[in-house]
């Protein structure tokens, strides 16, 4: 496994898994088209470039096979006032299952924002038994559920809402 921060050169594989993993989390919720698939393209490119920013890749046999994206989130109000947000994490599902792909790429989110004085941190994470587990195993708790549904308030099927 090569872990290591994202260039310009890894816009389009990171563009592909975020498309999977909005498939995967956020069916019902999101569809995504080509002019979707753009806007993730510019974000990716634009949020490369910002400072406090962090987005990394996993690759194996130089294939990115997961990335991590997050940022130093400058609370408003309570403490601590900066946090390192973990804002996406995806890994191919082939490829899950293994703590230690995980790990790595959380590890080294947190060593980034430790570098910045910033000693906190917060992941979002699509709410599973399974994942809620993974990270209460890293030293992590839940504090928050978004629940949704559609503009009539309707549920949405994938366990979302």
């Amino acid at each position: 496994m090569n872990y290591r921060m994202a260039d310009i050169h890894d816009v389009l594989p990171i563009t592909l898994l975020w498309a999977k993993m909005v498939e995967e989390i956020f069916d019902e919720f999101t569809k995504l088209d080509k002019v979707e698939l753009d806007k993730i393209s510019f974000l990716i490119c634009d949020r490369l470039r910002m400072p406090n920013t962090y987005t990394a890749v996993v690759e194996e046999d130089n294939k990115v096979i997961g990335f991590l994206h997050g940022y130093i989130l400058d609370k408003f109000y309570g403490k601590p006032e900066k946090v390192g947000f973990c804002e996406t994490r995806y890994i191919m599902p082939d490829y899950r299952g293994r703590l230690d792909i995980a790990q790595t790429m959380i590890d080294n989110f947190i060593s980034w924002a430790n570098e910045l004085n910033v000693f906190d941190g917060e992941f979002i994470i699509p709410y599973s038994e399974r994942l809620e587990k993974v990270y209460e195993r890293m030293g992590y708790k839940s504090y928050a559920v978004i629940m949704r549904g559609d503009k009539h308030g309707r549920r949405i099927r994938n366990g979302m809402g």
